[in-house]
């Protein structure tokens, strides 16, 4: 029982050393329990300082982008869409048809070349002149086949193929749209499996020679038309081209963005041509609108003025250079 209470005594005596030991630590360096503590606090109030400037700057910098409606001018877009089959419009020189031309215009049956500058003045300033124009199946002859299966070929109908616009007195312009074609609806959207070859050509025997030989191409989408547009393609005779396609889509903005673009598909389809209106073809329109009203006159460079009877806007009819 001795020993055993003398053990006890032992511990209970170290434990008072100890604290002992303990309290005259914190009597000769008071604070340093808290020493620690304090500089933790002050870094996490800096860090929680800093972390809210960067958060103000980035929100306000973003509110003051957001604010002045910056236009995106060079954005890249990559994804899985579709590559559908485009439509294609040529406009070529010489195309003046001599039997048409003789049966609308009775002066110049038994053409001679001394004619020539009276059948440019009247290419300046007469209407309807797609009734003269050479028909498409006598210019374009198009071929559309898979080289795996030998036996898919075939050659486009006669409406997919149609005048449609000019850039006179030099440009009549046909163009290829597959729309309509119940095989196309099909296979359009699968234009790598396919080859597409297109012929132009010029009957010399049927047609006037007024300009050099040239033909200009573009390759757009099936539901516009690049009337009133530049080609950027030029093609020569006797040329074999061959060209790659790419497909992109460019959206614009609506006000109050700089591009303060509109929903051309809301004014429907083009009124000459199943095919929406277009940027350009608007400010064509706005520009004829304006010279009928003020001139009672269609302006020149009107793009569909081959298929109009209405009066063309030379020096003769506005009394102005």
């Amino acid at each position: 029982m001795a020993s055993r209470h003398k053990g006890t005594m032992r511990v209970s005596r170290a434990f008072r050393e100890e604290s002992n030991i303990s309290s005259d630590s914190e009597e000769k360096h008071p604070g340093r329990r808290l020493q620690h503590p304090d500089v933790f606090s002050a870094l996490r109030i800096l860090v929680s300082l800093a972390l809210t400037a960067c958060f103000l700057y980035q929100s306000l910098g973003t509110l003051r982008l957001y604010l002045m409606y910056p236009t995106t001018m060079d954005a890249s877009t990559e994804g899985l869409e579709t590559l559908k089959f485009p439509a294609v419009s040529i406009c070529i020189t010489n195309w003046v048809n001599k039997t048409l031309l003789c049966v609308k215009y009775r002066q110049f049956c038994n053409f001679e070349p001394s004619m020539i500058p009276q059948l440019r003045a009247l290419l300046n300033s007469a209407g309807n002149l797609g009734e003269i124009a050479a028909r498409p199946k006598r210019i374009i002859e198009t071929n559309f086949e898979d080289p795996s299966l030998y036996y898919y070929r075939f050659v486009y109908e006669d409406e997919q193929i149609q005048q449609t616009f000019s850039r006179l007195p030099k440009y009549m312009c046909y163009t290829l749209n597959w729309r309509g074609n119940s095989e196309m609806d099909s296979y359009h959207e699968y234009p790598p499996l396919f080859e597409f070859s297109m012929y132009i050509q010029w009957r010399t025997d049927q047609i006037i020679v007024l300009d050099d030989f040239e033909v200009t191409m573009d390759f757009h989408s099936v539901f516009v038309l690049s009337a009133g547009e530049v080609h950027t393609m030029i093609l020569k005779p006797n040329g074999n081209y061959e060209y790659n396609t790419e497909q992109s889509v460019t959206r614009l903005l609506p006000p109050p963005y700089d591009t303060k673009c509109m929903d051309y598909e809301r004014l429907g389809e083009h009124p000459l041509y199943p095919a929406f209106m277009t940027q350009t073809l608007c400010s064509y329109e706005c520009q004829r609108q304006i010279t009928r009203d003020m001139c009672n006159c269609t302006p020149t460079g009107y793009p569909f003025r081959n298929k109009l009877s209405e009066n063309v806007c030379t020096e003769q009819v506005t009394g102005k250079t």
